[in-house]
């Protein structure tokens, strides 16, 4: 988020979204109005063939009220998401327990539905700590586009994981595709193996559906390829 203060000519907004592109970042909220009138057309090009969101606010709208809202949405969002991940491990790890993992995940998923389980692993994800790989995780994360309210990431035994609900193969190969051309070009320095696991009906059987994509991930990992489906 800028006011745009140190960054009001073409060539210094230029060299900020670059380094925000090298740097994986989420995206760029400009506060526009007094520094910065409109964002130049040539910014808002780089900015779309480089896939870097790019956000405008008028100058009515403080920058540290928004950043309060944003803050806060963000932290909400985590514990729903810390929540969702603990249910579907449990899922995963005791899928006869039905009781444990249900109800906690109804409000968020069709838990009737389909569930079909995408493992990444990368070199050296066990050794690295907490924050190094949460680092990595939140890059990985922003390359995994149209999926919100039916999916999650989280990682998981040596892997980042992600499960998707009520999604169809066209869908999900769309998904993972982009999610590979994206990483490619932005984590170049971080090859990343995709292992796509079956596609079962009902949440008891996302374990089934996760030692799926675990075999198919390993493989993919020890060949070193890009991806493997579980056939």
């Amino acid at each position: 988020v800028t006011t745009g203060l140190g960054f009001n000519t073409v060539e210094q907004l230029r060299t900020l979204v670059t380094l925000l592109s090298e740097k994986s970042a989420a995206g760029l909220i400009v506060n526009t109005g007094y520094y910065i009138m409109d964002v130049p057309e040539e910014i808002k090009e780089y900015c779309n063939q480089n896939d870097l969101p790019l956000m405008t606010v008028p100058w009515e709208i403080h920058i540290t009220d928004m950043i309060k809202d944003l803050s806060l949405r963000v932290f909400m969002q985590e514990s729903a998401d810390e929540q969702i991940s603990n249910a579907m491990i449990k899922a995963i790890e005791s899928p006869d327990n039905e009781e444990a993992y249900r109800k906690e995940l109804l409000p968020f998923f069709d838990v009737d539905g389909t569930f079909q389980v995408v493992l990444l692993a990368a070199d050296g994800l066990d050794s690295m700590d907490t924050v190094e790989r949460k680092k990595l995780g939140y890059r990985m994360q922003i390359n995994v586009e149209n999926l919100t309210h039916n999916g999650n990431f989280f990682y998981y035994d040596g892997n980042f994981v992600i499960v998707v609900n009520d999604v169809t193969k066209k869908q999900l190969d769309e998904i993972v595709e982009r999610m590979i051309q994206l990483s490619k070009r932005r984590m170049s320095d971080v090859p990343i193996y995709v292992g796509i696991g079956t596609m079962f009906m009902d949440v008891k059987n996302l374990s089934l559906a996760y030692h799926r994509a675990k075999s198919a991930v390993n493989m993919a990992y020890k060949q070193r390829v890009d991806k493997i489906e579980f056939d």
